[in-house]
């Protein structure tokens, strides 16, 4: 893991050896603003299960291993469930625009 002042150089140096710097901007922006929206939903998802193990309720173990690959960082998942129905249609909107023909590289 990168700390931050590497983080941060690594993006400028993109950012202003780009022709259009604004755009590097945005879609650096939209990455982070992305990846927030996914960590809340893991974070969602791990209080969920954390407290349907101390009420002892039965849990699918490949539930719990695919939660920890969340939580290590190994998995892009998303918990829709926990989107509210707002945030799901940006969700949609972002993995159209992923899938779209433009953005389909060889």
């Amino acid at each position: 893991m990168k700390s931050i002042d590497e983080a941060l150089s690594t993006f400028q140096k993109k950012m202003w050896s780009s022709n259009k710097p604004i755009e590097v901007c945005l879609e650096f922006i939209e990455a982070l603003l992305l990846e927030q929206m996914r960590i809340h939903t893991i974070m969602r998802e791990s209080k969920k299960t954390i407290s349907s193990l101390i009420n002892e309720e039965p849990q699918d173990e490949n539930r719990l291993e695919y939660l920890m690959k969340d939580l290590s960082g190994s998995s892009p998942a998303v918990f829709l469930e926990h989107f509210t129905e707002a945030q799901r249609q940006e969700y949609n909107q972002y993995l159209k625009k992923q899938v779209a023909f433009d953005n389909i590289q060889d």
